[in-house]
């Protein structure tokens, strides 16, 4: 764990990365920054019997766009993040 509690995988783009001026092939899928065109939803929608899911959903998709044959990639550095907690840690 970071200096602010992150989950942290040791994979690119974590290190060094060996791989230039292409983006990486990442395992895990992100809601927040997620781009691909519209057959996507379509071969994996939401959860209709996980209605309001939050915690989880990036897990449920991702694995499910997996085995459907979908890959995620991660652009060679960081371009957007956000902060779930606050200063204090009291809240998100």
């Amino acid at each position: 764990a970071g200096d602010n509690k992150h989950l942290r995988h040791g994979q690119q783009p974590e290190g060094v990365s060996m791989i230039q001026g292409q983006p990486t092939l990442q395992p895990f899928w992100a809601a927040g920054f997620s781009f691909a065109r519209g057959h996507f939803v379509v071969n994996v929608p939401y959860d209709q019997y996980l209605p309001m899911i939050f915690q989880g959903e990036e897990i449920s998709i991702g694995l499910r766009a997996f085995t459907y044959g979908y890959d995620f990639y991660a652009p060679q550095v960081g371009v957007v993040y956000h902060i779930y907690a606050a200063k204090d840690s009291t809240g998100k």
